[in-house]
């Protein structure tokens, strides 16, 4: 019986760790048209966004835009491998809805260029309460796994030594 107990744990504690393996925190990012990643994809209006980007003539000027009614978030200068890393603020303004992140500048054939992915902006405000509280929900499912785990062996062996 105590065998027995022991895979029945063995098995659970298995089950907890693909559990845990599997309940990951989800980040978006999405690189749209071949070039430009934009993470978050889904903003409050009044937030930042992280804009990466390669494929840029080293050293030169990208325009970076948020489209409906285009609005010029900034204008940065690419590293001297062609690469864009810049933080933008989508204005508090911004509607809610979809819209667009459009970078323009120079490529590394020194031909005008052009990328762009979408975004969505939520209605402003999100950013200002910063999250509070523990995701308690893996720590709950070791501790009810250990829990269940002892008890079994603790009941089987009661039966083993009657």
């Amino acid at each position: 019986m105590l065998v027995r107990a022991m895979k029945l744990f063995g098995a659970s504690l298995l089950l907890l760790s693909g559990m845990l393996c599997m309940s990951t925190v989800a980040f978006a990012a999405y690189s749209g048209d071949g070039g430009v990643t934009v993470s978050p994809t889904s903003v409050h209006a009044g937030d930042s966004i992280k804009v990466e980007s390669t494929g840029w003539k080293p050293s030169s000027s990208v325009t970076i835009t948020l489209h409906s009614d285009p609005v010029v978030l900034d204008t940065v200068n690419t590293d001297d491998s062609g690469a864009v890393s810049a933080t933008a603020t989508i204005p508090s303004d911004t509607a809610a809805g979809s819209h667009t992140i459009e970078l323009t500048g120079v490529g590394t054939d020194s031909v005008a260029r052009t990328t762009s992915t979408p975004i969505t902006v939520t209605s402003g405000g999100g950013g200002s309460l910063p999250r509070t509280g523990a995701a308690i929900a893996a720590l709950a499912f070791v501790g009810l796994a250990l829990f269940g785990g002892g008890s079994l062996m603790s009941a089987a062996r009661r039966r083993a030594t009657r």
